[in-house]
């Protein structure tokens, strides 16, 4: 998105449920990197970033697109955005022609969250307990180490049309660089050294489920761990070739999105812990959310008992 020369004081974005109401009322404040953040949560949320004086568009909806992502990491979905207004230095709207169209038809298509990552079997942390300058901060600096590899959970957890198979082979995949990361932030998986000879996609997730998932996949590794271990390995290889060349233990279509789900939660616990935050902090709220999807349509169980054997 380019607004060329476009200054303003403030920019003002409703979000909301697409169905459904947000709880409040609830407030939040916090300056980062200059500009203020006001956050107001009643029905809908309206969030307010502003300079002192006027400055950049962009650099305000950059700043919002940062704040969004957090968001998503504690509650699990992106909102629909509903509008955009942006204000000069007298706090009167500025009539950009086109402004809140614009901005919803550059939209990232990752912004529609997939429906099975929705509503509060998702939600882990309180977006207004948990946000504040330093968390944001940390939180700028994770998405630019992680750069690609959060565009690609992103892509892979929302409701773009690609095959199930497909989008939970490229959330297994993140997790080989996953291991790079934590390796920066941590003493932890110093041995391992994805992309080279000696450390295996499955290495890499046997390491992170053993540190970071038995909460989260504690019947798949207390039945047969490196069965399911490999169903997964496999399901990432399984898009690298044609079907007659192929015929491994791989996740189902209804077991592909409950291992989405599972993956993600994963996925964002890690991040959680690299920002700092407890696991006992929402471990509750987690373990819960797991339970409940384990019991979804049976998939769980039957996959256990017919491919944990």
């Amino acid at each position: 998105m380019n607004f060329e020369n476009f200054t303003c004081h403030k920019i003002q974005i409703t979000q909301a449920y697409e169905k459904g109401m947000l709880g409040g009322p609830w407030n939040l404040s916090f300056t980062a990197n200059g500009i203020k953040i006001d956050i107001e949560q009643i029905g809908v949320r309206k969030i307010e970033l502003s300079y002192d004086q006027t400055g950049d568009f962009n650099r305000l909806y950059s700043t919002f697109c940062q704040l969004e992502k957090l968001f998503v990491l504690f509650e699990g979905e992106f909102l629909a955005f509903k509008s955009i207004i942006a204000f000069d230095g007298n706090d009167k709207e500025i009539k950009k022609s086109q402004l809140c169209e614009e901005i919803k038809s550059s939209r990232l298509n990752y912004c529609s969250t997939i429906d099975a990552c929705r509503g509060n079997n998702t939600a882990f942390l309180d977006v207004f307990k948990y946000t504040n300058a330093d968390i944001f901060g940390k939180w700028c600096n994770l998405i630019d180490e992680l750069n690609i590899i959060h565009q690609v959970f992103l892509y892979n957890t929302s409701s773009i049309g690609l095959p199930v198979d497909a989008k939970v082979a490229s959330v297994i995949e993140v997790f080989e660089p996953l291991v790079e990361l934590i390796a920066e932030y941590t003493n932890q998986f110093s041995t391992l050294k994805p992309g080279k000879r000696g450390t295996t996609l499955k290495m890499c997730l046997d390491a992170i489920i053993s540190m970071y998932g038995k909460d989260i996949f504690d019947t798949e590794c207390s039945r047969n761990v490196g069965k399911f271990l490999q169903i997964l390995v496999n399901s990432r290889i399984k898009v690298m070739h044609i079907k007659r060349n192929f015929n491994q233990v791989c996740l189902s279509g209804e077991e592909s999105v409950l291992y989405i789900v599972k993956l993600s939660f994963l996925y964002r616990k890690i991040l959680c812990f690299l920002l700092g935050i407890e696991y006992c902090d929402y471990s509750d709220k987690l373990v819960e959310s797991v339970k409940r999807w384990e019991t979804w349509k049976n998939v769980f169980s039957e996959f256990v008992n017919s491919k944990l054997n």
